[in-house]
């Protein structure tokens, strides 16, 4: 938007509202993308967590061996 108030010629058409709305939208579809992403990511990095704190190795009551 910055960028459209430092060209007055843009928002000065018959067209500026329709540009606007269009620029507006395109923001707002954007955003609400780049939550989606990051709560996925978020999501994705609590799972890898879990994984990590598995236990790998373990030895069993009976025999003694490591499994």
């Amino acid at each position: 938007m910055k960028q459209f108030e430092a060209n007055q010629n843009v928002l000065a058409g018959r067209d500026a509202k329709r540009i606007i709305k269009m620029y507006n939208k395109v923001a707002r579809t954007l955003v609400a993308f780049e939550f989606l992403w990051y709560k996925a990511w978020v999501q994705s990095i609590d799972q890898a967590k879990t994984g990590l704190q598995a236990t790998l190795i373990i030895r069993h009551p009976d025999d003694n061996k490591l499994y």
